[in-house]
């Protein structure tokens, strides 16, 4: 039989389980996690020195750097970039809604 210790330890190591896994499985957490894992596959797949080198020496046009770089770059790091973006806008829409303490529902004047 276990004692009254044990017991209580048991229960608490459940409570701290089911809490961490509610507060890892919110939105922002969840999208934050999102974000990291791909910025992370990118980073393994593409040299950021590079792309710096390249830039720097491409002539002061970024913005034609960075298409044609898109452009003539993997398909799986076209989608890695394309999905970090998509999660990048909608941290940041999470973030903007946050601050001015609205949800998207609010904010939208939808009724329940």
């Amino acid at each position: 039989m276990k004692s009254n210790l044990e017991f209580k330890r048991g229960v608490m190591t459940r409570v701290y389980a089911i809490y961490a896994l509610r507060r890892l499985t919110e939105p922002l957490v969840f999208k934050a996690a999102l974000f990291a894992a791909f910025l992370i596959a990118l980073l393994s797949t593409v040299s950021i020195y590079h792309i710096f080198a390249n830039m720097l020496s491409s002539g002061g046009n970024v913005m034609y750097f960075f298409t044609s770089a898109f452009s003539n770059s993997e398909q799986a790091v076209k989608l890695i970039v394309v999905l970090e973006f998509i999660v990048l806008l909608t941290l940041l829409k999470d973030a903007i809604y946050s601050l001015n303490g609205k949800t998207l529902r609010g904010a939208l004047n939808v009724s329940n």
